[in-house]
């Protein structure tokens, strides 16, 4: 009796182990695809875009930035989503305003398939107005996305209201729309048919 008993226990542990064995392999290989997914989301796209891939991945996701980095975060905060922001450096590069705790700091970011300028702007080390920025480009790309950001942000934030100004050659059409805590606004600075400067961007309230 007792023999058979050890033989039926050394067979349930022959099974377990056999049973083990695939699993144990199937974890190691989903570790490594894991790994591997990770490192390979990391060089995708643009280094200067990567630390935050897992959560601003889409156009989408960034022109909605404000639903990720409140006006008001620290430059610390900022850093520890923007891992390669630049340094804080006086507004405009003036230490007179650096004295009035005037900060800027700067990312390059992917957006509309180009490389576009995110400044972020700081009162005291709080963050109180970030824009993103293209340059360079020719007004019919300019006028086009310009358009589009109307049409995106009006489904979000409704109907804007909307300025222009003419001097010389210069023209430029803005776009503002006005929250409970922000203000958007977008702006398209027609310098030349293929010179054209489009930023928008999030600003505090003024109190």
């Amino acid at each position: 009796m007792s023999r058979h008993k050890y033989s039926l226990y050394a067979i349930l542990c022959l099974l377990l182990l056999v049973i083990s064995i695939p699993l144990t392999g199937c974890q190691n290989q989903a570790d490594s695809e894991y790994k591997a997914a990770s490192q390979s989301q990391n060089t995708d796209d643009n280094n200067d875009t990567a630390p935050v891939l897992y959560t601003l991945r889409t156009d989408e996701e960034k022109l909605l930035l404000i639903n990720y980095l409140p006006l008001g975060a620290s430059y610390e905060e900022v850093k520890s989503l923007f891992p390669t922001v630049s340094e804080l450096m006086p507004e405009g590069d003036l230490e007179s305003l650096g004295k009035r705790g005037l900060y800027e700091a700067f990312l390059n970011i992917h957006i509309f398939d180009r490389e576009a300028k995110l400044e972020f702007n700081f009162k005291d080390n709080r963050l109180y107005s970030y824009y993103f920025r293209l340059d360079e480009l020719d007004k019919t790309v300019s006028t086009e996305l310009y358009q589009h950001l109307q049409e995106f942000y009006t489904t979000y934030f409704g109907k804007y209201t909307e300025e222009q100004q003419s001097e010389g050659g210069y023209h430029s059409l803005s776009s503002s729309w006005s929250a409970d805590k922000f203000e958007l606004g977008a702006t398209n600075n027609v310098y030349t048919e293929d010179k054209c400067i489009l930023s928008w961007g999030f600003q505090s309230k003024a109190k």
